[in-house]
């Protein structure tokens, strides 16, 4: 079936994944190509299942950490907090390196912070410390989101201590960090 349909079409990756056995990650790379342009035409739903399926066909734990990270993100996008946290929760053992860690950390905070738990803002400023050494304007995106959830807990001192920290990474030349 998958033979006869065209390269590159949704239809045809998941026939050719469904065929796999193990790991391919010629297929997770196309099933991953296919997730981002679902996302990009806001078929969130979609493009988590695709991102999930491409995880699975994963050579490195890393590519699989980074796509089931990126599966959880859709799977926010697309509404469903429970699917995007089990996402999480299956990334975990794979997230070795700092930045996805960070990453991680980051997504599991602002699903936190849409459930109204407090510790919110500490996870994404563990994020934050995380990716800050390599991206430090992501960081500030980060800690930007975490000042938001300390706001809306009414979490005062720790608003004041992660503004300071906010302020300590933007950089002064960018406008888009600038309060």
């Amino acid at each position: 079936m998958a033979a006869t349909l065209p390269q590159g079409t949704a239809r045809r990756a998941t026939h050719v994944a469904s065929a796999v056995v193990g790991v391919d990650a010629r297929i997770a790379s196309e099933l991953e190509e296919i997730a981002r342009q679902a996302a990009g035409r806001s078929g969130y739903a979609s493009a988590a299942a695709s991102f999930e399926r491409a995880a699975r066909l994963s050579e490195s734990d890393e590519a699989r950490s980074r796509r089931l990270i990126d599966a959880s993100r859709a799977a926010v996008s697309a509404g469903d907090v429970r699917w995007a946290h089990g996402l999480l929760d299956q990334a975990r053992p794979y997230t070795e390196d700092p930045r996805l860690r960070g990453e991680l950390l980051a997504l599991d905070g602002f699903i936190a912070h849409l459930g109204g738990d407090a510790g919110a803002s500490e996870l994404m400023r563990r994020a934050a410390s995380l990716v800050a050494p390599g991206d430090p304007d992501r960081a500030v995106a980060i800690l930007a989101d975490a000042v938001e959830s300390c706001v809306f807990a009414g979490r005062q001192g720790e608003l004041s201590d992660t503004a300071h920290v906010l302020v300590s990474l933007a950089s002064p030349d960018d406008p888009r960090q600038q309060f």
